[in-house]
């Protein structure tokens, strides 16, 4: 008996499990600068720059806010114009240190009873950055402060590992503030990945993921309605839950909220259900910021 209840309990797992979708959706910047229309990188600050990390960041600063194509970048080398629809971007770099060691494993042998060693080397960058945003008359219009390592390492058997290039691993690191700092300023897509409910005894489940899959979400509301009409099924609500986020990530959120509430008041101690309606909150207060904050 033990054995029967053991295999119903893995059927209905493998019957019933969930298909995860790939979503790009749209974050508010942290700071909204829409009435501002341009922006110039003002000073660069370093309490030590022994890797270049000051032209490094102004450097990658300049480049990545030309590609956001969000304001209109000043160059400060004619000086800096008048205006209440300018930004200036200075940077205060804390902290940018950078340790390495190098460790040996214990003996082992090969095949042939040989003794060997493994020796690594392993180096860690740390950078701390400040940003601070003024207008043009000095007053702060917002600020962010990032934190980040990176490390790199490499290996060798029986001798002292190959150098490390940091050059590349502070290049890296300074990289990944900026973009960290640009999405607190900017608007910025985030790809999302997404659970929607499967179950073989409903047919247009397989065909709205497929759908969905696609990016064909509009298609996958038809399938997910046509389902949630076949009300005798006891999993009805995996059909209610699918279209809930199919109108979710269609920003239909009136409709979202309705199928949504429907498969958790059937099934209420469903962690999805909860997560995906904390997130239609979410997405309904990050559609009010963007609206805002389109230029």
């Amino acid at each position: 008996m033990k054995k029967f209840c053991l295999i119903l309990v893995l059927l209905l797992v493998l019957n019933s499990c969930g298909n995860y979708v790939s979503v790009k959706v749209m974050r508010p910047a942290e700071i909204s600068t829409a009435q501002y229309k341009k922006a110039a990188i003002g000073n660069v600050f370093a309490n030590n720059s022994r890797y270049g990390e000051v032209d490094k960041l102004r450097t990658i600063l300049t480049s990545e806010l030309q590609k956001k194509n969000y304001f209109q970048i000043i160059d400060t080398r004619m000086g800096i114009p008048t205006g209440n629809d300018l930004l200036v971007i200075n940077s205060n770099i804390l902290t940018s240190t950078y340790n390495e060691d190098v460790t040996v494993g214990d003996e082992y042998k090969d095949k042939n009873g040989k003794p060997h060693r493994d020796h690594r080397r392993n180096g860690k960058h740390t950078l701390s950055v400040q940003y601070r945003l003024t207008t043009v008359n000095g007053v702060i219009a917002g600020e962010k402060s990032t934190q980040g390592e990176d490390e790199k390492s490499t290996t060798e058997t029986d001798k002292a590992p190959a150098s490390i290039n940091v050059d590349e691993l502070v290049l890296e690191n300074v990289r990944n503030s900026v973009n960290e700092f640009l999405r607190s300023i900017i608007p910025y897509e985030e790809r999302v990945s997404v659970e929607l409910k499967n179950d073989e005894s409903m047919p247009n489940l397989k065909k709205g993921i497929e759908a969905a899959e696609n990016g064909f979400w509009d298609l996958a509301i038809s399938h997910f309605s046509k389902e949630a009409k076949a009300s005798s099924n006891p999993l009805i609500h995996y059909a209610y839950y699918n279209l809930g986020i199919a109108y979710l990530y269609t920003y239909d959120f009136a409709n979202a909220r309705t199928n949504l509430r429907k498969a958790l008041e059937m099934k209420g101690n469903e962690g999805a259900y909860k997560r995906m309606y904390a997130e239609l909150d979410r997405m309904e207060r990050d559609e009010t910021r963007l609206k805002e904050q389109r230029k």
